[in-house]
């Protein structure tokens, strides 16, 4: 765990910021309390412990590659396999936000510590550590490879996709967590490698959100997601102030969490 300051920051994106979406606005100042967040994305085999001393059973289906270059639903790939290899040192994807909940009881019972979810407001204050540009490394998506295991020429080769950055992270797929430099608060994977769901429900702008840092759970099931993952391309999804979200029972092999603690 890392100890993250208190202090306040605007959260969201400016109006003049390339490919931004109108939930991520107005940008609003949000003061955060301290609070304790993994350094690391929780790995595949931390949730192989949470497993082994539980016997839970967690989704039995995932969003995964089915064939080459085709991504569908299917009760072929879950957390051991998500279609792709993966050490026990790479981020846990193909879980569902219902079974992040479940690892965060069972942590919580274990150590005595209420762990949870991060908000939205400290997952974006704390990706940011003090930076205001679009990216926690700046503004220029190439030079993300230093700092983030995104969609590279790697993946391009691969896939053929085109808007990949123009640099090889070394990965097609996950990479093992702290494989690049952390952020300003000694954070890695805050960007890139998985996508991280967080505590709440999605609002359609920064302005429903509490002021003090706090979740909103004034909504149905749609779960903040953020940062970027393996295969985000350049311009929407991999940028700190980017607002997506997932339902409950849904299972991805482009997403998991991290977990926070309060001081």
């Amino acid at each position: 765990m890392v100890s993250i300051p208190a202090g306040s920051f605007m959260m969201g994106s400016p109006d003049s910021e390339d490919d931004r979406n109108e939930r991520e606005g107005p940008q609003t100042k949000m003061t955060i309390r301290a609070f304790s967040l993994g350094k690391y994305p929780v790995t595949r085999g931390q949730f192989a412990e949470f497993i082994q001393a539980t016997g839970y059973k967690p989704a039995r289906r995932c969003f995964a590659e089915v064939s080459h270059g085709k991504w569908e639903v299917t009760s072929k790939a879950n957390w051991k396999n998500p279609s792709f290899p993966q050490t026990d040192r790479d981020p846990v994807v193909c879980i569902s936000v219902d079974d992040m909940h479940a690892y965060l009881d069972w942590l919580s019972a274990a150590t005595g510590k209420k762990y949870r979810l991060p908000s939205e407001a400290e997952w974006e204050y704390a990706a940011r550590a003090g930076t205001t540009t679009s990216r926690i490394w700046g503004d220029d998506p190439d030079d993300a490879c230093e700092y983030a295991n995104a969609a590279d020429r790697k993946v391009k080769k691969e896939y053929g996709w085109k808007d990949t950055v123009d640099c090889d992270d070394g990965y097609v797929y996950t990479a093992p967590v702290g494989k690049f430099k952390p952020n300003k608060f000694g954070l890695y994977d805050m960007m890139g490698n998985a996508r991280q769901v967080v505590a709440g429900c999605l609002t359609g702008s920064i302005a429903d959100l509490p002021t003090d840092g706090s979740a909103n759970e004034d909504c149905d099931d749609e779960h903040p997601l953020r940062g970027s993952s393996w295969e985000s391309l350049a311009g929407i999804i991999m940028r700190v102030a980017c607002r997506e979200a997932v339902d409950s029972e849904e299972a991805q092999i482009r997403y998991g969490f991290r977990v926070a603690l309060s001081e």
